[in-house]
């Protein structure tokens, strides 16, 4: 019985030890927000963590590309006892409050501030989310969502203490950034590639009625799982169709040779003559069920540009 007894407290202790090093997760969802210019979106902070009982912390934004419309209280610390937390009272009874409001919209700065709490002496656990923020996209650009001063208290043995194994994760938008790509497909075989970088880069995230996908590098063929932009691909289509490629330009276009041939993409958003980016290389393209072929040794070239979308099969003289 001593042995079970000191067996029980042994491993109540270890799951104390364990509880306490469980960090406290804060974060944006979505990390990445894609929206166009003149649009409204919505992004939540959420946090996991398995003691909660106030939360509070500072968002930075570049407030020449964002505006903030409203912050909303979200039902992760009402959990359990409706109507009880200091966002609710402040919304609802504001004369009691003195006019306070649980957050300040800084737009002059690019600041939220924010922070609410449990009245009752309770906790709840996560996940789930804290505050709804409405943003307006201003104009094109990339914005970091940056968490500041983030505090979490939690609620132990009636005491109130800060959580010190605090993970917080950042946000990004990209608002106009976003470029489409259409490329006709015929059926049976083509030469394509990606010109953008995905939001999703799996094969068959990408690419629809395909039978079959081959890519070649180093001198060897191979069957890709995830779309690399600066390779090109033979597809096989089972029908002819326009494919819709969607994604952020690439900022890297720069693409490495090897000795001998090379199927290549093609990461530029328009069309540029081949001279351009290859001085002296032998380039065939194909579409349409056609090969098209330029030779800088000779003028009589069925091949001038490359277009976005397709792939090259090139060999650097």
């Amino acid at each position: 019985m001593l042995r079970i007894k000191k067996l029980i407290w042994m491993l109540t202790f270890c799951l104390l030890v364990i509880s306490s090093v469980v960090a406290t997760d804060i974060f944006i969802s979505p990390i990445d927000t894609y929206i166009n210019e003149g649009d409204n979106f919505t992004i939540t902070i959420n946090i996991n963590s398995p003691n909660i009982f106030a939360a509070e912390f500072e968002l930075y934004f570049n407030n020449t590309l964002l505006n903030v419309f409203d912050v909303e209280e979200e039902d992760l610390l009402n959990k359990g006892e409706i109507n009880s937390t200091y966002c609710f009272m402040t919304e609802h009874f504001p004369s009691q409050f003195e006019g306070k409001k649980c957050y300040d919209i800084d737009n002059t700065n690019g600041k939220i501030s924010f922070v609410n709490t449990r009245l009752s002496n309770t906790s709840v656990s996560g996940p789930g989310s804290l505050a709804k923020i409405i943003f307006l996209a201003k104009s094109g650009g990339t914005i970091s969502l940056d968490l500041q001063n983030v505090k979490v208290l939690e609620l132990v043995n009636f005491k109130v203490e800060e959580t010190t194994n605090l993970s917080v994760s950042d946000g990004n938008v990209y608002v106009d950034l976003l470029k489409t790509i259409y490329v006709s497909l015929k059926e049976g075989w083509n030469l394509i590639s990606a010109p953008v970088k995905l939001l999703n880069n799996s094969i068959n995230s990408v690419f629809d009625h395909i039978i079959s996908i081959y890519g070649y590098k180093n001198n060897s063929w191979f069957i890709p799982e995830m779309v690399d932009n600066k390779l090109g691909y033979w597809v096989k289509a089972d029908e002819s169709t326009n494919l819709t490629i969607i994604g952020t330009e690439i900022e890297n276009k720069t693409i490495n040779l090897n000795d001998g041939w090379n199927l290549i993409g093609y990461p530029y958003l328009e069309e540029k003559n081949i001279p351009e980016l290859y001085t002296n290389a032998r380039v065939y393209a194909y579409n349409n069920s056609q090969w098209y072929s330029y030779n800088p040794d000779k003028p009589s070239n069925t091949l001038t540009k490359f277009t976005p979308g397709y792939g090259y099969w090139i060999n650097q003289q």
